[in-house]
């Protein structure tokens, strides 16, 4: 069944989705026969990263794996040069967002597509999702993305993990997040037209995905203290393993090279 929340997604508007779906799929396509070279070594890469990831990541779950993963980009760890710079890229490959943290530059989603692309592949909950800040101002009676973040799962509840910034947020109703343990919490509001023209999920799928989302708001989430120890595991993976992330920055290096685009 439709939810209440998408009824105001009429014709007008889902014929402006598949037409911005449309125009995605063809940037996608054409990267993929363009750069079908460096996206095959992509994907290879990933998979160091992924054992990597789950060396470092003892604890074994996705929000201690993503904070890891959040650190390691920042100090560019996986990119070029061995530095990552948060700006947006005039260069974006459209369907393969995670490329372009390799190339050493990028914005939201760009780091919560490569978080995804490597979580998903050790079989850890993660997924982007496209929010509005409040900085955007929504027409057309529907809600408009400015910011991408990751959906993912800790002991059975869903969180929304921003990637820039290691921010935590709990689900407050089925199409909200809220900043947690912040005297001024942040509220991000979820867009399912995005996700239905760049993902291409259908009316149903977004609307499956605000039930399940419905489902974690009665659920018990994640202590300060709780959170606090997480925060501080990941930290310590990071400082008391340098000589291993040297070692990996040099194994790194010539898939890097086979990325990166000329």
């Amino acid at each position: 069944m439709e939810r209440e929340e998408l009824q105001c997604i009429d014709k007008e508007i889902l014929d402006k989705i598949i037409k911005c779906s449309n125009k995605h799929n063809k940037k996608t396509v054409g990267n993929a026969i363009t750069y079908s070279e460096n996206i095959k070594a992509y994907y290879e890469y990933l998979k160091l990263v992924c054992y990597f990831i789950k060396v470092l990541s003892l604890s074994g779950n996705s929000f201690s794996a993503s904070l890891i993963l959040k650190k390691l980009t920042d100090i560019g760890t996986f990119s070029k040069n061995g530095s990552f710079i948060r700006q947006n890229t005039a260069n974006d490959i459209t369907g393969f967002w995670g490329l372009n943290v390799i190339e050493g530059s990028g914005v939201c989603r760009h780091v919560s597509a490569f978080q995804s692309d490597v979580l998903t592949r050790i079989n850890m909950l993660s997924d982007v999702l496209y929010v509005n800040t409040g900085k955007l101002i929504s027409d057309d009676k529907v809600v408009k993305a400015d910011h991408a973040i990751n959906i993912i799962k800790y002991k059975d509840v869903i969180y929304g993990f921003e990637a820039t910034t290691g921010a935590l947020f709990c689900l407050e109703t089925p199409s909200s997040l809220k900043e947690m343990f912040r005297d001024k919490p942040r509220r991000l509001i979820y867009s399912p037209c995005t996700d239905m023209a760049v993902k291409g999920e259908t009316l149903k799928q977004v609307s499956e995905k605000m039930n399940t989302f419905e489902k974690m708001i009665c659920k018990e989430t994640i202590s300060k203290e709780e959170y606090d120890y997480i925060v501080q595991l990941a930290n310590r993976a990071i400082t008391v393993n340098e000589s291993l992330i040297d070692d990996f920055k040099e194994a790194s290096k010539k898939h890097i090279k086979k990325i990166v685009r000329k």
